[in-house]
């Protein structure tokens, strides 16, 4: 009887993470979609400060400055500029769990809405 929950257990969290896997794939997709512009790029800056969102929320917001490799959709530029929600300011860093965590020098694929990395409508 153990064992069968034990394998129930396994079975329903790996179809969880399959699930996740395939939202996030999708959501990407959506995001691309409705984007001006989707870019390869590496990160060349980030420079983190706090903001105000729509909603009266204080967060922390990093504008990110990208080096172009590869448009993928939309202009052509050799830099692009992005404001992505999250980010270190002193001891205090605020992490949001859809968006990606970046570092200078990493590179991403990035959807971009009016220089920000989330498309609202």
């Amino acid at each position: 009887m153990r064992l069968f929950f034990a394998t129930l257990a396994f079975v329903l969290s790996t179809a969880l993470m399959i699930a996740a896997q395939d939202e996030a794939r999708a959501d990407y997709g959506t995001r691309a979609k409705g984007a001006a512009q989707v870019v390869v790029a590496v990160v060349q800056d980030i420079q983190p400060r706090f903001d105000v969102n729509q909603y009266g929320d204080r967060l922390i917001i990093s504008r990110t400055l990208l080096r172009v490799q590869e448009t993928l959709k939309g202009a052509t530029e050799s830099v692009v500029e992005m404001d992505l929600e999250g980010g270190t300011i002193g001891d205090l860093t605020l992490h949001v769990s859809d968006l990606p965590a970046l570092q200078r020098g990493s590179g991403i694929r990035a959807p971009i809405c009016c220089g920000q990395a989330s498309c609202t409508d």
